[in-house]
């Protein structure tokens, strides 16, 4: 994806080094923004929504979150309640028929290893959505790749 894509428009970065940035520049943008709007005190890491319930007669969200290192859980009500969590969180490696002969390495996009090299090495990626096409191009150079589409 282009790198203003990833980045919001009340802090636009105009210094991206690319049209199509590597994970590690665009998640230190989102870093240094959260730094310089003073956001991370609005953050909760660490953390899932057990339930989310509308109660009419108080016009009012009861939302209930567990500490995923603790099991905690906390009761917060809110006007507004967005669910945002992104579909990476819960992701799944898909499984094909020989997978537990494959000797090699198996990753998920969702959960890039930061220091793979695939240089030299034959590869396969198997799907076809955006960090499909992100992993692909930015492996390829220096391999020998196969692409599945499923």
């Amino acid at each position: 994806m282009p790198s203003h894509t990833y980045q919001f428009s009340w802090a636009p970065n105009p210094s991206w080094s690319s049209l199509y940035p590597p994970a590690r520049e665009i998640h230190q943008y989102l870093e240094d923004v959260a730094d310089k709007h003073s956001l991370r005190q609005f953050m909760t890491f660490n953390t899932e929504c057990v339930s989310a319930t509308w109660h009419e007669k108080s016009s009012k969200w009861e939302i209930v979150t567990r500490n995923v290192q603790t099991a905690h859980e906390k009761t917060m009500w809110a006007d507004v309640f967005v669910y945002a969590v992104g579909r990476l969180n819960n992701y799944k490696v898909p499984q094909f028929p020989g997978q537990d002969k494959f000797q090699g390495k198996q990753v998920h996009t969702a959960n890039w290893p930061s220091t793979i090299n695939a240089k030299g090495k034959r590869v396969i990626v198997i799907g076809n959505g955006a960090s499909a096409v992100q992993c692909t191009a930015a492996l390829q150079p220096g391999t020998r790749m196969l692409i599945l589409l499923r």
